[in-house]
């Protein structure tokens, strides 16, 4: 007998999910407010469903792509009776901790279990060796059902059974560093034209730059952060300091706004006020709560 699952919510990542899902065998019933949304995924062998409640209903697995939680929770809503219970609900919605909670104790307590999941990828990622996604919830659910969602990415992380753990990954991760790292290139990428130079100018930068990154990370910002040693004999906060001054006067000067520059700028001035001028950039870390 193939597994029973229902993807509920198939925009451009439910419907990745969907595609994906159907090619592991598992029989899959796919639901959208919009059924246009559906059709396309019916030549992947996903059965279209016209209600949502008789996808779920239908299936031992549920994976919520929707909207938000809010809407999640109207669709679980519809669903009368016992008919949660014994199923697992997987909610890969983008939204806060309080949102995870809330519906984990949502599901618990109409008798089904409950894995909060962010997806850290593209949709063109979902099932290739790029892209993460970190789960958290009901550890018997993830038992029962890791070697299904594994593959959806190149890496699957169970944090923890507090359901809240992928919403905090994601506002670090997602948020806190991919998202601003991406803005920090625009803003460079905007600069660099507004003065002469060509995006191509900047890829040899680029690609050092990443390699550069990811050594520092894991090899000189961890093991600092984890020994409380922030001793270095290579560039210091107020070496870093001094040059960001000049590159913010540099962009402002050309006429660009220099929101993220400004926001790295006040960061460091924090730093060394604090008295860690002398410390590696990664000090930056001790000052970075309010």
């Amino acid at each position: 007998m193939s597994t029973k699952i229902a993807v509920v919510g198939t925009g451009k990542m439910g419907s990745a999910v969907a595609r994906f899902l159907a090619g592991t065998g598992a029989t899959v019933r796919a639901w959208n407010r919009s059924p246009a949304k559906v059709e396309p995924l019916v030549a992947h062998g996903v059965i279209a469903e016209a209600d949502a409640v008789d996808a779920i209903t239908a299936s031992d697995l549920i994976v919520l792509l929707v909207l938000d939680y809010g809407t999640a929770r109207e669709v679980l809503d519809r669903v009368t009776g016992e008919d949660l219970a014994g199923r697992t609900i997987v909610g890969a919605m983008t939204g806060s901790s309080h949102d995870a909670i809330a519906l984990a104790e949502y599901v618990h307590g109409r008798g089904g279990r409950y894995l909060d999941a962010a997806l850290e990828m593209y949709p063109v990622n979902i099932g290739t060796r790029e892209g993460l996604i970190n789960f958290g919830g009901d550890l018997d659910a993830w038992d029962e059902w890791r070697a299904l969602l594994d593959p959806l990415a190149g890496t699957s992380v169970f944090l923890g059974t507090d359901p809240a753990l992928p919403a905090y990954a994601d506002a670090a991760l997602a948020g806190g560093f991919f998202n601003v790292a991406m803005g920090g290139f625009l803003e460079a990428a905007s600069f660099a034209t507004r003065v002469g130079l060509s995006l191509e100018d900047l890829r040899p930068f680029v690609r050092v730059a990443l390699a550069l990154l990811e050594d520092h990370l894991l090899n000189h910002a961890i093991p600092a952060i984890d020994s409380g040693d922030f001793s270095t004999d290579q560039a210091t906060v107020a070496v870093y300091l001094r040059a960001v001054r000049i590159w913010r006067e540099e962009m402002i000067a050309a006429g660009q706004r220099a929101g993220l520059m400004t926001a790295n700028l006040h960061n460091l001035e924090i730093a060394e006020s604090a008295g860690y001028g002398a410390s590696a950039i990664y000090a930056e870390y001790l000052t970075s709560r309010a």
